[in-house]
Formats: C-alpha cells, structure tokens, sequence
C-alpha cells in the first residue's frame, strides 16, 4: 500500500523468514519493481537500518498473552500485549527522522478508557505529538476476554487465572481492550502531548474498523491467534 501511495522505496522487517517471499510475491503481483523494496528478516530489537526514515507503518505481535501459554510467533504480545510495542517505541528516534511519521496498529488493555500504551507514549516519545484513534465499535470486557482463554486453553486455566489477577492488582478490576491506531507526529522543540480521537471513520475509513459481530466473537478470534493445534 504505501508503494501505490508513492512510496519511492520500502523496507520490509519481519522475524518470519516466511514473510520475505509472501513480500516479494506480492510486490510482483502488484507490478512493482524488485528494485522498490528491500525484505529484510530481522528482529526489531536488533535490526539496524541504513539510515532513518520518513515514515514507519507497524503491526507488531499485539495480543495479550498469560505467561504459561507459548502463543505464536505472529500474535503474542506478551502479558500487557505491548512488549514488542515498546520495543519499537524505545527505538523511534534511531528509526524515524525527527519530521517523521510513524502509524502503529495495535490491540490494547484499557484502564478507565485509556490504553496502556499511553504510559509508555509519554515516556518514550515526549516530543512528538501522538493521537490514539479507536479501531472497533466498543471495547471489550476484559473478563470476556479471560473467558475466551479458558476456553481455548483449557490446560492453562491456572496460569490464565493467575494473569487476570495480576493485571487486575496491577491496573483495577475495570479493563477492557480495544484496537488502537497510534499516529505519532514529527519532532517538536517542547513537550506534545497524546490525545484520545474519536474519529476512525474521518480519518481512516469506516469499512477499516475491526469487525465486531458481538464481545464473545471478537475475543475468541483475537485469543485463536495464539492458538496452535497439536500437530
């Protein structure tokens, strides 16, 4: 997509090896040139560009996981769903120019109507201006979501258990999740700030929302991504 927007050259990073060739083959079946892109399998914790770029556009591994599930290389997030997140967020500004822009795609844990990633904003990113834009009709209860992972995993009940009451001692007993469009802006001389938008439809696309037929259906599609049947 962003070559059809007139990207003039894309890197793609992915862990996958697998992702290399589904890149190149889409590239081809688009009609784009070899020579626009570059796939790069890598680790985003190590990986070392050429040099910065104008835009970054991410989907990390975002589902929140217990600890005591594997989960799958594509989806686990880790407990809060934010670890790889935060690694991308440490390492903006090696990666981004400072008038830059950067759109991450992610599924997150929410206190109060605030997604926990917002401690992590203020703090990694002070001073870029950031716009967090919910991607779903309505949150999810959190507890539908524990649900759906006994469900699924029903070996794992005591180690499940065990994550919704560490997160509920951590953050309150009130959590939900959602998905999230981070939009982070360019470099300004003082502090921004990070603001909460209800505006997906004007911004992105009403047809983009996460599709939502109930709170049970969309848990269990998030948490099924994590799951691995036995061979």
């Amino acid at each position: 997509m962003a070559l059809k927007a007139g990207a003039a050259h894309v890197d793609f990073v992915d862990v996958n090896p697998r992702a290399a060739d589904f890149q190149r083959d889409n590239a081809a079946r688009n009609n784009f040139p070899a020579s626009l892109l570059t796939s790069i399998t890598g680790d985003i914790a190590e990986f070392t560009p050429e040099g910065r770029y104008d835009l970054i556009l991410a989907n990390p591994p975002f589902v929140p996981t217990p600890d005591g599930i594997e989960g799958t290389l594509t989806s686990n997030g880790g407990p809060e769903g934010n670890r790889l997140a935060e690694i991308l967020l440490a390492r903006l500004d090696e990666l981004l120019e400072p008038g830059g822009r950067a759109l991450i795609y992610l599924f997150q844990v929410t206190k109060e109507g605030q997604p926990l990633i917002v401690e992590q904003l203020t703090r990694f990113v002070p001073r870029r201006p950031v716009a967090l834009t919910p991607a779903q009709e309505r949150p999810i209860p959190f507890e539908v979501y524990g649900e759906a992972y006994r469900r699924l995993f029903p070996e794992a009940v005591e180690a499940i258990d065990r994550w919704c009451s560490d997160l509920a001692e951590r953050w309150g007993r009130h959590l939900a999740l959602s998905h999230y469009v981070v939009d982070m802006g360019p470099q300004s001389e003082g502090p921004s700030g990070c603001v909460i938008r209800e505006d997906f439809a004007e911004k992105f696309g009403e047809s983009f929302l996460a599709p939502f037929e109930s709170d049970e259906k969309l848990a269990f599609a998030r948490v099924f991504e994590n799951f691995v049947p036995d061979s």
